[in-house]
This record gives structure tokens, sequence and C-alpha cells, in this order.
């Protein structure tokens, strides 16, 4: 027995041949498939290298061009509004709907993302255009702008500090967007005082009561109306209370 032990007899086990040459073919078979798939995908991209896709021609009256930039930015394709209304202002400056096509393009950058050309599209606008029709729309697409590039809580908050100002001189005069703008200011003001908020936080954690305190103190003068004074107050009441290892 101790001889057999360690050696090994394939008519013992003649069940396991059958499956070994099953497990074969299914790998095979995988195989061939990913061939197949793999040549099909080839044949797929030399066709589209050949024959690329067009994009449609754009009409060639300017007032319909603007309406079908107006219809693409309404259906979420604002990339594409972007394009076509580039290339309007371009063509068409002295028509009778540029100025309108201008503030179109504004809003398709904005909300295409491409934040740098909105806000140089929107200065464009504000410039040449003061008694504009589209002059607040534009101009609230402006702060938008701004807002959405404004850094993380964590870094310098000089550029959420300039869309808060900008929103002020906004609501002074503003007779559109006036609500929007408000909640804008309120969010601006939240992210204003979250920072203070994380700047007592670090004092806190360097156990300096005293520039906790002040910066805690701080956050209460410059935005009472946020969501982070309560948590101020709440922290300075700490700050007041004695510890129990300190008696």
């Amino acid at each position: 027995t101790s001889q057999t032990r360690g050696r090994t007899n394939p008519g013992i086990f003649p069940e396991r041949k059958g499956t070994m040459r099953r497990e074969g073919c299914i790998v095979k078979t995988m195989q061939r498939w990913l061939i197949l798939a793999w040549t099909v995908g080839a044949a797929g991209l030399l066709a589209c290298a050949h024959f690329p896709w067009k994009r449609p021609p754009l009409p060639d009256d300017p007032g319909a061009r603007l309406a079908y930039a107006d219809s693409l930015l309404r259906v979420g394709k604002a990339g594409e509004a972007a394009r076509v209304l580039s290339d309007f202002v371009i063509r068409y400056p002295t028509h009778p709907e540029a100025e309108r096509a201008e503030a179109l393009l504004v809003q398709a950058y904005l909300a295409s993302g491409a934040l740098e050309e909105a806000l140089a599209e929107a200065d464009f606008y504000l410039r040449n255009f003061p008694r504009g029709a589209f002059y607040e729309d534009v101009w609230f697409a402006k702060i938008q702008a701004m807002w959405r590039k404004t850094p993380r809580v964590e870094r310098d908050q000089e550029p959420t500090r300039e869309v808060l100002a900008e929103l002020d001189r906004f609501l002074a005069r503003c007779r559109k967007h006036c609500e929007a703008a408000r909640e804008l200011r309120s969010k601006a003001l939240d992210k204003l005082a979250h920072r203070r908020f994380l700047e007592a936080t670090v004092y806190r954690k360097l156990r300096r009561p005293e520039a906790e305190r002040i910066y805690l103190e701080l956050l209460l003068r410059e935005f009472p109306e946020s969501r982070w004074a309560d948590s101020a107050r709440a922290r300075l009441k700490e700050l007041q209370t004695p510890h129990p290892s300190s008696s």
C-alpha cells in the first residue's frame, strides 16, 4: 500500500478524463468567441474610420439657425448649442438677433461646464450691451459661473468673497432671478462660515482655546445667519464651561 499511495495511475479515475475533455472544449469555444468578437470590433472601427459620422448641416437662414441652437439648448445639448451659437455670433455680428445669440451663448457655455468661456462671453455682453434686454440674465449667469469656480472649503475663500460681493451688487438692482440670487448668497455665506469653523477646529485640536474662541466669535460676527452659527454658539458654550478635570 505504501508503494502505490504516491503513484498516479490514469486508469484509476476515468471520470476525471471526461471532465478534463469537457473543460478543454469549453476553453476552446470561449477562445473562438473572443477571436470572433475581436474581429467584429476591429471591422467596426475600420468602418468608422472610412465612413466618419458627420453633423447635420446647419440651416442657411440665420433666424432658423438661431432657433435650432435654442432648441438644442432646451433639450440639454448645451455643447452642440454653444458650437452653433459661437458660429452665429461670428458670422452675423450685426444681425438683429445678435444680442440674443450672445446671451444664449453664455447660457450654453454655463450649461456645458465651459466656465471660463462663459465668464469671457458674459463680460463681453455686459460691456457691449449695458442696456440689453438680457442684461440681468447674463449677469446672473456670470455669477453662477463664478460660484462654480470657487475652491473647496479647505482652501482660500477669496473667490467666494468675490461672489458674495457680486451678489450684493446684483441684489441691489435685480428685477429677475432675485430669489435664486438670495439662495446662492446663503450658500456663499454658509461656505465662508464653514471655513471659519474649520479654522476654529484647528485650534481646538491644538488645545488653544483662546484662539478657538477668537475664530468662533468672528464667525458669529460675520455670519450670524449661517447654518454654522448654532455650532459656533455651542462650541463657545463648551469653552465657557470649566472642564471637570480642571477643578
